[in-house]
């Protein structure tokens, strides 16, 4: 349902709050980009998908980001 939400969001709107990246835009991405990961397929959200490329390519890399079964941060 989440990802229903933010693509009906997305459809008229390049960020979650208008046209610049916000804080709510780093905040959902920092899960929504790790959506494939979880077994959740992006390929029905289209609008998802491209905020997604928007917000990383915005934002650049640099950052660490493990996959959940080895994330030293998981509690696993």
């Amino acid at each position: 349902r989440a990802l229903g939400a933010l693509e009906r969001g997305l459809q008229d709107t390049p960020f979650l709050v208008g046209g610049s990246l916000t804080i709510a835009d780093i905040a959902v991405y920092a899960y929504g980009h790790r959506a494939e990961d979880c077994g959740f397929s992006l390929a029905d959200y289209p609008a998802v998908s491209a905020w997604i490329d928007r917000v990383g390519g915005t934002i650049g890399s640099g950052y660490p980001v493990h996959p959940y079964s080895i994330d030293p941060h998981s509690g696993g």
